[in-house]
């Protein structure tokens, strides 16, 4: 196991899980090469600090139970800098330190050692309770792909309101018959659409829901609505349950924004009363340093899954912001492996996608994927319309290829 990939299936992962006592943390650590035999004492003074944080023997005899310890450390990794050995390690973090909860699983496994200039978390394993108790996806992609009526074997369209902030609430509801007029799958806000208060989100949802109930009766077509959900920490959880009751199928929730915990608590109150579709806005500042912060897979993959997404945005290799192909791959398979413990949930490769890329999206990731298209669907000649036909022709064409 020299790479991340698939580890959370290789046995010593496995092994350790059953035990259903421990989360286990994966790891990039880098060390001077002069020092590279002395790897373990490194990995067991992070996992020391990271839990009891004491060095004194009769405390650490006392307290080992609570105790973090390595797990498994690779062989040292090619390619790096001569000066410089890295390494990839297991870290196996006690259940009873964790609290059952996303922020304190955060701070234990990445807390102060996030400020490290030389380690970088990769991915996170859970065992069965503690999946269980986040719960993971109420809907996943089998529940989107009821609702939304497409099979396996075939990729879902999303277009985004573009544009969306200053639009007023009957210009939005005006966009949404127009996309449920072409058949886009699914419709979802713009991330930066921001609600001045709950009568201006219910205003908004009011119209758009009565666009979706006349473009049903006219075109015989519901695309699935996703309403970005902002407002005070202290007031969201209420906020959604309101908009909700005004008819909400499905919330964008900015959850790196708003934090994971925050994300958590929205799965558990909803309890699948509504889809969630996460955004990745401010994603950016934790992966991009290769040597420190957090993979993308850890990111855009495992943590929003495990915390409840349903479907999660992340940028594709192809557009705007591109992500690295072998990281945004890695997403993918973060958002599908059966060994997160937890329903699979929607990949959505984002940020500049045309209908030409269409293609390599589809033999890159797959069909288990939503297609997601703002000014590529919106600022073709023939407006959303056309541009939604744009893409559906290009997904038809692929899938008989």
């Amino acid at each position: 196991m020299n790479t991340p990939t698939h580890w959370m299936q290789t046995p010593v992962v496995q092994d350790a899980l059953a035990k259903d006592d421990a989360v286990l943390g994966l790891y990039q650590l880098t060390i001077p090469t002069e020092k590279k035999a002395n790897v373990w004492q490194y990995a067991t003074k992070i996992a020391n600090g990271q839990s009891i944080g004491t060095q004194n023997p009769d405390e650490m005899q006392r307290l080992a139970a609570y105790c973090a310890t390595p797990l498994w450390i690779s062989d040292p990794l090619e390619g790096q800098n001569p000066e410089e050995t890295r390494f990839h390690v297991i870290l196996s973090f006690p259940k009873a330190i964790l609290m059952w909860d996303l922020g304190m699983l955060q701070t234990v496994c990445f807390g102060k050692v996030s400020m490290m200039p030389n380690l970088r978390w990769l991915d996170v394993a859970v065992p069965s309770s503690v999946a269980k108790h986040f719960q993971g996806p109420a809907h996943g992609q089998s529940g989107i792909r009821k609702r939304c009526g497409v099979p396996e074997g075939q990729a879902l369209l999303m277009s985004i309101f573009k544009p969306c902030v200053g639009v007023p609430p009957e210009g939005l509801a005006s966009l949404l018959r127009e996309q449920a007029q072409a058949g886009t799958h699914l419709v979802k806000d713009d991330e930066v659409l921001a609600d001045a208060d709950l009568s201006t989100a219910l205003k908004r949802v009011s119209l758009c829901i009565e666009a979706l109930n006349q473009a049903e009766k006219d075109f015989g077509h519901r695309p699935l609505y996703a309403v970005n959900l902002n407002a005070p920490a202290h007031d969201l959880l209420d906020r959604a349950d309101a908009l909700l009751n005004a008819g909400v199928e499905c919330f964008l929730f900015n959850y790196l924004a708003y934090g994971l915990p925050l994300l958590n608590s929205l799965r558990q109150r909803l309890q699948g009363r509504a889809f969630l579709m996460g955004h990745p806005a401010l994603g950016g500042a934790f992966y991009q340093n290769p040597s420190t912060g957090m993979s993308p897979a850890l990111v855009f993959g495992t943590l929003p899954r495990l915390a409840g997404a349903d479907a999660v945005l992340f940028p594709s290799p192809y557009g705007t912001v591109a992500l690295d192909k072998a990281d945004a791959l890695a997403v993918q398979e973060a958002l599908n492996t059966p060994y997160l413990g937890v329903a699979p949930a929607f990949g959505v490769p984002s940020a500049g996608i045309q209908a030409s890329m269409v293609p390599q999206i589809l033999r890159d990731f797959g069909t288990n994927v939503i297609i997601n298209a703002g000014t590529g669907i919106h600022e073709v000649e023939g407006g959303a319309v056309a541009g939604v036909k744009a893409f559906q022709t290009a997904m038809y064409a692929e899938v008989l290829a």
